[in-house]
């Protein structure tokens, strides 16, 4: 068991790694503040971990932006599409994950098949499934290093148990057995009332 646990730190200590520089700033696209500075990543904090709360999070990070949703050649303002995707949100879950969440739902409009794209701040087009999976990508990278800092584990210790001249993570330094590394978040999904 305690291998195991070594083994899962290992894995999410080279996930954050590889992203360590992208992650310090966290806004992928320009006319976006970063993302661990935004109001919906300080709510997202505030909920239960889940794939629910995670989709909660991207409508939020979404919602308060000046970008244009183009859904079947009409163009539609963030926060109102905020307030449609919240409410179908909290009406259509169905314990998917959130890239089958966003591929179903984010990706083409209903009837017509077209697809869904997002007008950035900047005047730049991209698919509505491609912005909102990299900020997914971006979300679980902040959700690893948050996990790392509380486990009492730092990047710094984590590159030295990895490197082959220093002695390896001991399970004491591990959350203790049987505990999660972030023991104040569940897997639970809370309801995102407005």
């Amino acid at each position: 068991m305690r291998i195991l646990r070594i083994s899962v730190m290992v894995v999410i200590s080279l996930f954050v790694l590889e992203s360590a520089l992208f992650s310090s700033k966290l806004f992928l696209y320009s006319g976006f503040e970063p993302a661990r500075e935004s109001p919906a990543y300080r709510q997202f904090k505030l909920r239960n971990i889940s794939d629910f709360s995670k989709l909660a999070y991207l409508i939020d990070r979404f919602g308060t932006t000046d970008v244009q949703i183009i859904y079947d050649n009409h163009y539609f303002k963030a926060p109102f599409v905020a307030r449609v995707a919240r409410w179908f949100l909290n009406r259509n879950y169905r314990k998917e994950t959130p890239p089958e969440w966003i591929m179903r739902w984010c990706n083409t409009a209903i009837p017509s098949g077209n697809l869904i794209w997002v007008k950035l701040p900047d005047g730049k087009f991209r698919l509505a499934r491609e912005v909102l999976l990299e900020e997914l990508t971006a979300l679980e990278k902040m959700i690893a290093e948050d996990d790392l800092k509380i486990s009492g584990l730092s990047i710094e210790k984590v590159e030295a148990a990895i490197s082959s001249e220093a002695p390896s993570i001991q399970p004491s330094q591990l959350a203790p057995e049987g505990q999660p590394l972030n023991p104040n978040r569940s897997k639970s999904a809370p309801s995102i009332a407005s």
